[in-house]
């Protein structure tokens, strides 16, 4: 009997309070149980349950899971030849219920209206899904699933997450493994390939990426660092590209082999069992192996295909943080080629925290914890040698809070008019002091989009006590958006936030941080003093 883990019986009970028409988003990262949560749902739903998936190996997952549940559960399958409508749960195909022929719901709904759609991976042909979700029956309960809440479309569907937690979170909590991160320098430069919506072109990036000797540095990347790892899955820019990395291995005595879409079925299933199997300890593969293979032991992930898609990076990512015992971490090998834009995906855009070469996460996150405290530390010693200075400034200060946060401030409090300045945590929340009648007002401010929010959470006469105030709150939760060395700050700014903005004079990404920011954090200092 599989026993829920607390977030599981949340999202469920989440779920199970949906009323009739209502739609909810789940948000849980891989490897944290998606699947168990929306086959317990199933099970014990009253009414029909269709559950939508995008691949025949998802579609075999949540039946065995569903089986595993209940042995006596009524389900059947909708994909290809395969039309069992009438049973009380059936698992379909994405492509089976939306190709532009099939027939296949109008003959399911003949049977019966559904109680719920469950629809895993819905971040994947969001158009699709809307096709499928016109055609359902209006009082059906629509729940959707997945890992990388990113596009907007979803919101096309979805006003808002309705349960969600991060990889951050299950980290820590011990439902995934932790990951170990080292980036390799190519030398390999990308500039000039072609992106089209905001992701490479795949064959102008395979052509760019797929060399003899950065396959070779793949290679000596692997049997420096990996070498004892059993399980390893190696991401790749094409079926060419897997080939001759898989074929570089081999020549270097590795036994290494290689899955695309043109696999048979049979050979396929009989690959990955060997995989599994630790029969040989590489594979290589494009775009396959991201979803609908889950491999707990899987403890090493070669990132060959740089990407700026942040949902194919934490998806692929993603397959090796599942836990297993006597599995310490997962080792993430990210193959770092040059380009002028900066706006590939790394480790750090996704855990929020820089993880120096051979880094677990939580040792990167101590170390900057550290090294923040030890800042602080030496901060508070310098103020306090200069305390009787700072006495008799004050009074200069809180006439001119640009001086006060000047001289008392390590951090990088960003100016949005004379009277207000900010300290961002993140994109979105900021801590905002207000200088007002005499009086310095301290904010919490969530600028995200449709779940901005106010708080007054200090105030006093003192200027300085209230950056004391803030940064003393801070300190705990010390982010990249706080310290004035970091280096992404100096990034220059991409085009697209170049055109976004237009009328402005920006360099860096700082600069279009603080110009998004200020305008909104402004927009909602004004609502709030109506």
């Amino acid at each position: 009997m599989y026993i829920l883990r607390d977030y599981q019986r949340e999202a469920i009970e989440v779920i199970g309070n949906m009323k009739s028409g209502e739609k909810k988003l789940i948000v849980l990262p891989c490897g944290t149980g998606k699947t168990i949560v929306f086959s317990s749902v199933a099970t014990k739903a009253k009414g029909k349950v269709l559950i939508i998936v995008p691949s025949t190996e998802l579609r075999k997952q949540a039946i065995e899971k569903l089986i595993n549940l209940d042995a006596n559960c009524d389900v059947g399958s909708v994909q290809a030849n395969i039309n069992e409508f009438d049973h009380k749960i059936v698992v379909a195909t994405r492509q089976s219920l939306s190709h532009k022929k099939s027939t296949r719901l109008e003959k399911m709904l003949e049977l019966g209206e559904f109680e719920y759609a469950i629809i895993d991976e819905i971040h994947q042909a969001i158009d699709q899904i809307k096709l499928v979700i016109g055609k359902l029956n209006n009082n059906i309960k629509i729940v959707g699933f997945t890992a990388t809440p990113y596009p907007d479309k979803l919101m096309d569907i979805f006003d808002k997450i309705d349960y969600g937690k991060s990889i951050l979170e299950m980290i820590g909590k011990g439902y995934l493994c932790e990951p170990r991160a080292y980036q390799v320098e190519t030398n390999n430069d990308i500039s000039n390939v072609k992106t089209v919506a905001g992701e490479f072109v795949q064959k102008h990036l395979e052509e760019a990426v797929d060399t003899p000797i950065r396959n070779q540095l793949i290679v000596d990347t692997y049997k420096k660092y990996a070498k004892n790892r059993k399980h390893t899955i190696i991401f790749t820019a094409g079926v060419e590209h897997s080939n001759n990395i898989m074929n570089s291995f081999i020549a270097s005595g590795i036994d290494c082999k290689t899955i695309n879409s043109k696999t048979d079925k049979d050979d396929r299933e009989e690959l990955l069992d060997a995989f599994s199997k630790a029969s040989f300890p590489v594979i290589t593969n494009c775009n396959i192996l991201t979803t609908g293979f889950d491999l707990e032991a899987l403890s090493c992930i070669i990132l060959a295909s740089p990407t700026k898609s942040k949902t194919k990076y934490v998806q692929q990512i993603g397959r090796g943080l599942r836990t297993y015992p006597g599995k310490s971490d997962c080792l993430i090998l990210d193959m770092k080629d040059t380009i002028k834009s900066h706006d590939l995906m790394s480790v750090e855009d996704i855990f929020g925290v820089s993880i120096n070469n051979g880094e677990s996460l939580t040792e990167a996150q101590e170390r900057t914890k550290e090294e923040a405290v030890e800042k602080q530390k030496a901060d508070e010693e310098e103020k306090l040698r200069q305390q009787e200075v700072y006495a008799k400034e004050i009074a200069l200060f809180n006439l001119n809070l640009d001086y006060a946060i000047s001289e008392n401030s390590s951090y990088d409090w960003w100016k949005i008019d004379y009277n207000t300045y900010a300290l961002s945590l993140t994109t979105d929340f900021h801590y905002v002091m207000n200088k007002s009648n005499g009086e310095f007002n301290v904010y919490e401010i969530n600028t995200l989009k449709d779940h901005n929010s106010i708080e007054l959470v200090n105030s006093s006469s003192n200027a300085l006590d209230m950056i004391d105030f803030v940064e003393n709150e801070s300190i705990s939760k010390i982010t990249s958006f706080m310290l004035k060395t970091t280096q992404w700050k100096r990034d220059h700014a991409t085009d697209a936030q170049i055109r976004a903005i237009k009328y402005a004079k920006v360099k860096n990404k700082w600069d279009c941080h603080i110009y998004f920011s200020s305008w909104k954090i402004k927009k909602i200092l004004k609502g709030a003093s109506n």
